[in-house]
């Protein structure tokens, strides 16, 4: 594999070399800060006059380097070293390796002491764990990158090539990343969590194209508002990446989860745990998770182990933040003033050691959409006060620097969601929420002043993609942008309202609201008459409002993906009300029961359906009991996995009366379908679960009245097999850095930024 180091900064390029050479020659070379130095980045001094010192340059080209090293010549004399080792990133011919070290004379004593790009990817060859190591390296490089782009993306992965490029650009190795993997490999489960913007999703995706590129697994399923996503997706047989970003951010801070939904996290992060080529990546705001875990037995027992899948990133160390900040400035766009505004006093000392650092707001105040609208000797100034006041960051553009109607757009996108959202989509939306209300917010709305909008707000809050198809989709660029908007409407009570009577999609009534008044924490939380308000347009408009939320669509052996809107599914639509509203608008609704009755009757329930089948049911009951024997019917000829069997159980909870008499009537054939569930379940389940199974087996046999004794044997049977098996073992790969980190040391490696080639 060949690598050109354009995604290395300096530091992290030197670092490469440094183990590379301790490597090849089974010595330890001494470091240094980075920074404007003497002529020495590395150096192995045994006695004075043998002095061996290496420099590393990262360039682009031999047109950058040749001036550079002249200007090195002299620092070289001053030292008289024994050996002069350089290293370079640059792509050198052989005449441009005999001019180098014609022109170091005596100290570079052959040209195999220059190590060219060539050179030191062939040492990376010789030195795998090296290579391993040094994540960021293998993770940039081009075969992977196309690895992880023809892997199969589903749900929203956004896994676009651009995107990959910039994310590894400015991510830091840290002890994270290995911490993070010994989790995976023990358990394949982790839980992320932290304070908002602290670098979690990052670390999520990370990790996540980690196994993309060097496990082999075909799919990346994105899992972005409820565990109901990653059932439909589980796929048997085949190696899948499972990323829950924002785990119970979406749900548990609006309101409580819905029923059962606790019990079906469990169960999914079960069935992750019991299959050999499943990992389950999540990421969560660290209050959030503790007050679920108080709240909910379930998520606190010690079978599942919650916590100890939990790993803390709000503390970075010192010169981790400082390379964040330095890797931003190194690679972004910011020109050379508003850097040399930060290097005057040392304002960058005052970002790194800020209460409020985050990863999330570097990025944005690094992004030109900020630093535009800034002259260059205020740069610091901005830099500090958005970390004292996160949401001036986007207040000032928001308020100041866009229109009316591009205020509006925005607002729109904000209740269609955070994923991607149809251009056209957004466009009809805006243009009916400005048709309801545009004149108290100044508004004007047209095909040209639309497509001048979007012009504009490309350059701040939204980015566009294309599929295959040529169709346009957009979501908003930083993450910081939702933060500041969902604040924003929280003290913005009209603005809400407006917002509600103008919505077009079924997202923009359910996704972005809480309708539980006692909540404290997060979501839009709406008082009574709003809550009318959505009721109200739920109950009239329930059946014709789609979805506005986007899926990417593969097609079976191809790379290319389309755009495709998010099925609004009767059966998804109708727990989508009850959970976020309750079942007080299911009586307003009731004309429109007999095709959600139909679907549960008639229709071939997928996985996610099963899942949410017998809770609806439970809810509509007083609705349903007429048809209550159709609708386990049509459960029971859909049951495939064991956990069906589970909760067709729950179908007690209707009517006792009722479940009684079906099961007097089909009691052998839910017996058959038990055998052929658990047949399923043996041929994925993982050996530490097979004891677990046998508990829910032996559960089931006592409230059926049923013999399962001959399966319950079969299983014991497997556990002893499966104990005389090993697991091949998985490569470990060492991420430990030992960090220079002194205050002295940040200054050295920042003054460095100064007439850096940058890219």
């Amino acid at each position: 594999m060949q690598y050109d180091f354009q995604n290395l900064s300096p530091i992290e390029f030197e670092h490469l070399v440094q183990d590379l050479l301790q490597e090849e020659f089974k010595i330890s070379l001494e470091s240094f800060a980075p920074g404007r130095d003497q002529g020495i980045d590395l150096r192995y001094a045994k006695a004075k006059k043998k002095d061996l010192i290496v420099q590393c340059k990262r360039y682009k080209s031999a047109t950058d380097l040749m001036p550079v090293l002249k200007k090195e010549l002299e620092k070289v004399k001053a030292l008289k070293p024994g050996r002069y080792i350089l290293a370079t990133s640059v792509s050198l011919t052989l005449n441009q390796k005999l001019k180098i070290k014609k022109l170091f004379k005596p100290y570079i004593r052959a040209t195999g002491d220059i190590l060219s790009k060539e050179s030191i990817n062939n040492l990376i060859t010789k030195n795998e764990n090296v290579e391993l190591r040094h994540f960021k390296l293998w993770l940039s490089s081009t075969n992977i990158l196309r690895k992880i782009i023809h892997s199969k993306v589903i749900n929203q992965g956004k896994l676009e090539l651009d995107k990959i490029k910039e994310e590894i650009k400015f991510f830091v190795d840290n002890s994270s990343i290995g911490d993070a993997l010994d989790i995976l490999r023990k358990t394949k489960v982790i839980v992320i969590s932290g304070l908002p913007g602290i670098g979690k999703t990052t670390l999520a995706r990370m990790l996540a194209y980690h196994y993309l590129a060097r496990n082999s697994y075909e799919e990346f399923v994105y899992i972005s508002d409820s565990i109901s996503e990653g059932y439909e997706n589980f796929q048997e047989g085949k190696k899948q990446v499972f990323l829950f970003d924002d785990f119970l951010g979406r749900s548990f801070l609006t309101k409580d989860l819905p029923t059962n939904e606790d019990k079906r996290i469990i169960e999914f992060i079960e069935s992750i745990k019991r299959a050999p080529n499943k990992v389950l990546i999540v990421t969560t705001r660290e209050y959030i998770l503790e007050q679920a875990k108080k709240k909910y037995e379930n998520l606190n027992s010690v079978e599942v182990g919650f916590s100890k899948y939990v790993l803390d990133l709000a503390v970075y160390t010192k010169m981790i933040k400082a390379k964040i900040l330095y890797n931003h400035l190194f690679f972004s766009t910011v020109p050379q003033g508003y850097i040399l505004d930060l290097l005057k006093s040392k304002h960058y000392l005052n970002i790194i050691n800020h209460k409020n650092y985050s990863p999330r707001i570097i990025g944005a105040v690094t992004k030109p959409a900020i630093w535009e609208k800034i002259v260059p000797d205020k740069y610091s100034e901005f830099f500090k006060n958005s970390l004292d006041h996160p949401d001036s960051i986007w207040e000032h553009v928001f308020s100041n620097q866009i229109t009316p109607l591009s205020r509006l757009i925005v607002l729109t996108k904000f209740t269609c969601g955070e994923g991607s959202t149809f251009l056209t989509d957004l466009k009809d939306a805006t243009e009916k929420l400005v048709k309801e209300c545009g004149l108290n917010y100044g508004a004007v709305f047209n095909a040209e002043n639309f497509n001048n909008s979007i012009k504009e707000l490309e350059r701040t809050f939204i980015q566009i993609s294309k599929d295959d198809s040529n169709q346009l989709a957009v979501e908003f660029q930083n993450p910081s942008i939702t933060d500041y908007l969902r604040d924003y409407l929280k003290n913005n009570e009209s603005v809400v309202s407006d917002l509600i009577g103008g919505a077009l999609f079924f997202d923009q009534l359910s996704l972005p609201y809480s309708f539980e008044s006692e909540k404290k924490y997060g979501g839009i939380l709406l008082r009574k008459p709003l809550i009318e308000k959505v009721v109200e347009r739920m109950s009239k408009e329930y059946q014709s409002l789609v979805y506005a939320r986007l899926t990417r669509v593969y097609s079976i052996g191809e790379e290319s993906f389309r755009w495709d809107r998010t099925e609004a599914g009767v059966i998804q639509k109708a727990q989508t009300v009850i959970d976020k509203i309750g079942t007080s608008i299911i009586g307003q609704v009731r004309p429109l029961l007999p095709t959600l009755v139909k679907d549960l009757i008639l229709k071939r329930l997928t996985y996610v359906e099963r899942g949410q089948v017998p809770a609806l049911v439970y809810k509509l009951r007083k609705f349903l009991t007429t048809d209550f024997h159709e609708i386990m019917e049509n459960y029971l000829n859909s049951i495939y996995y064991f956990p069906d069997v589970l909760r067709f159980l729950e179908f007690k909870r209707v009517s006792r009366k009722e479940y009684r008499k079906f099961l007097k009537k089909n009691l052998q054939k839910l017996i058959e379908k038990i055998n052929f569930a658990l047949e399923n379940e043996m041929d994925f389940i993982d050996n530490t679960e097979l004891p677990n199974l046998i508990n829910h087996v032996q559960d089931v046999q006592l409230r059926l009245g049923i013999d399962l004794s001959a399966f319950i044997e079969r299983i014991e049977n497997e556990v002893q097999l499966r104990e005389k098996k090993s697991d091949p073992e998985v490569k470990e790969i060492n991420f430990e850095r030992e960090e220079i980190g002194s205050e002295i040391d940040i200054v050295k490696m920042f003054d460095s930024l100064v007439d850096q080639n940058k890219d």
